[in-house]
């Protein structure tokens, strides 16, 4: 996997320093299962043309609940399958809310625990 390089613009930055990029599509991998930092950028959407074939309709649940799950796929690649905890930082307005909506939740297979350390960063402890 490439690792990101600096622009011409930031030819002495040392932002790129240890940091590795990963796809939204990775799926069953344990290669960055010690990243403790995690930044999603993407504001998921199901396909338009998938979404009608299936006859979902323009239903926003079918489209946030498709999103949720592209979401914890992804941030399950992290060290946060072993328990251990994660700072996530999600700039999607939407995207945090359904992340928060589904942590909220109460579910009897999983306990799930978040703590709001601003608008943007969430940080999550999974047990």
């Amino acid at each position: 996997m490439k690792s990101p390089r600096p622009g011409p613009f930031a030819v002495k930055a040392r932002l790129f320093d240890g940091v590795t990029w990963i796809a939204n599509t990775t799926r069953g991998t344990n290669k960055f299962i010690d990243k403790s930092h995690l930044v999603y950028l993407y504001d998921q959407n199901m396909n338009p043309f998938i979404n009608r074939w299936l006859g979902l309709g323009e239903n926003g649940v079918e489209q946030d609940r498709y999103a949720l799950t592209e979401l914890i796929q992804w941030v399950y690649r992290s060290r946060v399958r072993r328990g251990e905890p994660v700072t996530l930082y999600l700039p999607s307005t939407r995207m945090r809310r359904i992340l928060q909506d589904y942590l909220s939740e109460p579910s009897p297979r999983m306990k799930k625990s978040v703590e709001m350390t601003s608008g943007l960063k969430l940080e999550m402890e999974y047990s």
